[in-house]
């Protein structure tokens, strides 16, 4: 892909070319996600285990029992469920 064609595909891409050139800023660097997961396992949480979570808090299971299970903390179950617009027993 040419840079032209690479830059025109997005604004916000077109934006920092411009802003690396005019600041003279070293070129940007690909980030690897999976390096962003290795050291926040509570970001591991699938769609599927939050609608498991989910059937579980309904099911009668307490926020400390799902966190176990799932090596996560409260908050994060917590989260989770706030996001979903779910209430917590």
């Amino acid at each position: 892909m040419s840079d032209f064609a690479r830059i025109s595909a997005s604004p916000h891409i077109l934006a920092m070319e411009v802003a690396r050139k005019k600041f003279k800023l070293p070129p940007v660097r690909k980030i690897d996600e999976s390096l962003i997961y290795q050291d926040y396992p509570t970001l591991k949480l699938s769609k599927k285990d939050v609608n498991n979570i989910i059937e579980l808090i309904e099911g009668g299971f307490s926020v400390k029992e799902i966190a176990e299970a799932y090596d996560v903390t409260e908050s994060t179950i917590r989260y989770h469920l706030q996001r979903r617009n779910q209430k917590i027993a």
